[in-house]
């Protein structure tokens, strides 16, 4: 048994575990946690700026510093994934992709927590009769939302391509990776959870915030299950 591949599923494990419990306190709430129908059609329900306006603010910073804290972690499971794509060429192309992916996902997991203040913050002078028209209002909106998109697309297109890659990579390259995990991949099984969360529980909110890294801790546990029953 390679150790070193060994503690890579272990950290991929942890970080996914870190990084659950930063969307849960980041992203884990009903989207709509105040129901104010004359400040959604003022501000447009969907604009991103109606929702979290009853979050802590303890709880969106810790959840935002769970991604930077754990990222390392997330860094050192990339040699796993390495050693399964076969060491070679397209190994290192999965790898680089899932870095640059790594590497872009702290800020796009942080910016929500000041998507969630500027909400709130927007909330509390609509509630004191400040004008949602404003100029510097607007401005703050368009700089921000270019933020969240300039570091969240990156993020989930380099991670996203990543994993799929691998799962096409079980077919392409020697691997002794059961075939199963191209459906137990974090892309893959995000997609399913989507799914799945788009039934209406108690939990759905949990889940739609957490979809990537709930996938994310499940196929670490697998490939951890799968490396320890045939070490290779």
């Amino acid at each position: 048994m390679n150790k070193l591949v060994l503690a890579s599923i272990i950290s991929g494990l942890i970080g996914g575990i870190f990084w659950l419990i930063g969307d849960i306190l980041i992203v884990g709430y009903d989207e709509y946690d105040i129901h104010d129908e004359k400040y959604f059609h003022i501000m447009d329900k969907n604009s991103g700026y109606t929702m979290f306006l009853e979050a802590k603010e303890k709880n969106l910073r810790y959840g935002a510093m769970c991604g930077q804290w754990s990222s390392p972690l997330l860094i050192l499971a990339i040699y796993s994934v390495y050693h399964f794509m076969g060491r070679g060429i397209y190994a290192i192309i999965v790898s680089t992709f899932l870095l640059i992916g790594v590497c872009y996902s702290p800020l796009a997991h942080a910016v929500f927590y000041y998507t969630a203040r500027i909400s709130q913050m927007r909330y509390h002078l609509y509630k004191n009769g400040y004008s949602m028209e404003d100029k510097f209002l607007k401005n703050l909106d368009l700089g921000h939302k270019k933020m969240v998109y300039s570091s969240w697309l990156p993020a989930i297109t380099f991670t996203g391509i990543a994993w799929v890659l691998f799962a096409l990579g079980l077919f392409l390259v020697p691997s002794k990776l059961p075939k199963i995990f191209v459906l137990l991949n974090p892309t893959c099984l995000s997609v399913i959870i989507g799914l799945i969360s788009k039934k209406k529980t108690k939990i759905r909110h949990l889940i739609r915030g957490a979809t990537f890294n709930i996938a994310t801790v499940i196929y670490s546990v697998s490939a951890l299950i799968a490396y320890l029953n045939n070490p290779f």
